[in-house]
């Protein structure tokens, strides 16, 4: 758990946590293609982080974990070599493909950057550097003002306790469950929703996305962000 660097956190009544991938941005596969990359390195000949099956979700530890088990090494002797590669494969991941934010986030992040309503906080499968890479790309990382990220635990379940500390160490108080919303696009994010005693905003930025977030038990379920008034009047008037 890190803060962002940026400036000091103030006494919201509102908390929002976000996810970023398939939440605040789309990536055009480019944690794919590190990732691949990554394991090309280690010098496992074909290995794709495809071969695992359904990882959207999933914290970058725990996908370097099963990449190493699936292809028969040892994730204690070579995640952290595994991890390295995969970081320093991201920024030319960007720039071979077409990220690009989700419809209207950037409004939604800022117009809640002005407001002294808001703070605005990460809980990602990312790891910290990696997160503050792909933020970075279309300048949004100071925006936040903490952060549970993969470094902080090996699934996404180890996040929220983490998050819930942070919250009640930086206010000196936790927040009833209509002040705290989580933002985020996978069935893994509103269970991490439920734990945290939040709200759940899941974006159905992909395909079968909006079954998944439904069947999970999202509170709100939109596509984009294009309709901010009425996404911030349903955060507000809860």
């Amino acid at each position: 758990m890190a803060s962002s660097d940026s400036t000091p956190i103030h006494a919201p009544e509102y908390v929002l946590i976000w996810d970023i991938d398939g939440t605040i941005l789309s990536t055009d596969g480019a944690g794919v293609r590190a990732f691949d990359a990554a394991i090309g390195k280690l010098g496992i000949e074909g290995g794709k982080l495809s071969a695992i099956g359904d990882w959207k979700g999933r914290t970058d530890r725990w996908l370097a974990d099963a990449v190493l088990r699936h292809f028969n090494l040892d994730p204690e002797t070579h995640a952290e070599a595994l991890i390295q590669a995969y970081l320093e494969s991201l920024p030319e991941a960007f720039q071979s493909g077409y990220s690009a934010l989700i419809p209207g986030v950037e409004k939604m992040i800022e117009r809640a950057a002005v407001s002294p309503a808001f703070a605005q906080g990460l809980l990602t499968g990312n790891l910290r550097k990696g997160a503050q890479i792909k933020l970075g790309q279309f300048q949004l990382w100071d925006y936040f003002t903490f952060g549970a990220f993969a470094d902080d635990g090996f699934d996404r379940m180890d996040l929220p306790p983490v998050t819930q500390q942070y919250i009640a160490d930086s206010f000196g108080h936790g927040f009833p469950a209509d002040q705290v919303v989580l933002i985020g696009d996978t069935e893994h994010d509103i269970a991490c929703a439920k734990a945290l005693g939040a709200r759940s905003l899941g974006i159905a930025s992909y395909p079968g996305a909006q079954d998944r977030l439904a069947s999970a038990g999202a509170d709100l379920i939109v596509e984009d962000f294009k309709d901010l008034d009425s996404i911030m009047e349903w955060i507000t008037k809860n």
